[in-house]
């Protein structure tokens, strides 16, 4: 008792397999409601047509999120079975795994409506607003709000607040830092977030490297792909500049 269990020890252990599960439930059922809210996707990835193929656009953002499950599990789990020293916080615990999962939750849930936004193949529906009640004009007004929208500007707040802040307040005192579980979970949270991001450029880039073809092109019609080379760079720079001035790297101590 008290020691970390082992990979394979931990798949028998019946908690630790029900909540990842719940995880990927979570994941999933964010999936499907993303669909059913921004609907069909455009069929040409990296200029491949796929309306007529196995991998559909459904079942390659159902990958997509597979990969984001898998980075999310590899990165708790490769924290979890580090030993960081004599006196630091080596088991996990319920705080920090919910910590971890929440910002990865958020940056899933963020990439996701991003994708499917910029890339659907119809009108965003406002949602609804009908219903009677005294309370009517609030609901109408929470339910025309798109849902899309505020995800951009939770994940917006994800880059500039969690992974740039977060990332440089850990490295700056990361012999220290490092010992506390907690501060451990929020900042492999931010690292979750880097290989998200990485990995939603990718399809950014699958499914808008046509609109750089397109003879009509504009600002209009390529500005997801411009604004997200933007933001790369700019989590680049940021990246550089914090280890640059902290003197430790994001994955080892120098």
């Amino acid at each position: 008792m008290g020691e970390e269990l082992s990979l394979k020890e931990s798949f028998s252990d019946t908690g630790y397999f029900l909540k990842w599960f719940a995880v990927l439930l979570v994941m999933g059922s964010s999936n499907i409601i993303l669909h059913r809210k921004y609907g069909d996707m455009k069929d040409d990835f990296f200029n491949i047509n796929l309306s007529r193929k196995f991998i559909n656009p459904q079942r390659l953002m159902f990958i997509y999120t597979l990969i984001i499950f898998i980075i999310i599990y590899s990165i708790r789990e490769w924290t979890r079975l580090t030993d960081y020293g004599a006196g630091a916080e080596n088991i996990e615990g319920t705080l920090d795994f919910v910590i971890y999962i929440i910002i990865s939750l958020f940056t899933f849930i963020f990439t996701s409506a991003y994708i499917r936004r910029k890339f659907s193949k119809g009108k965003v529906s406002s949602g609804g607003g009908n219903e009677g009640g005294i309370l009517k004009d609030t609901v109408s007004k929470i339910s025309s709000t798109e849902f899309g929208t505020l995800a951009i500007y939770m994940g917006l707040l994800i880059i500039i607040l969690n992974v740039m802040t977060n990332i440089f307040q850990y490295l700056k005192n990361k012999q220290t830092n490092k010992q506390d579980k907690v501060l451990r979970a929020i900042y492999f949270g931010q690292i979750s977030t880097l290989f998200q991001l990485l990995i939603m450029g990718l399809f950014i880039l699958g499914f808008g490297i046509d609109i750089l073809k397109n003879p009509t092109w504009s600002w209009k019609t390529g500005s997801p792909i411009i604004r997200w080379i933007l933001v790369i760079v700019f989590v680049i720079y940021g990246l550089v500049s914090i280890t640059n001035e902290t003197g430790k790297s994001l994955f080892g101590d120098n």
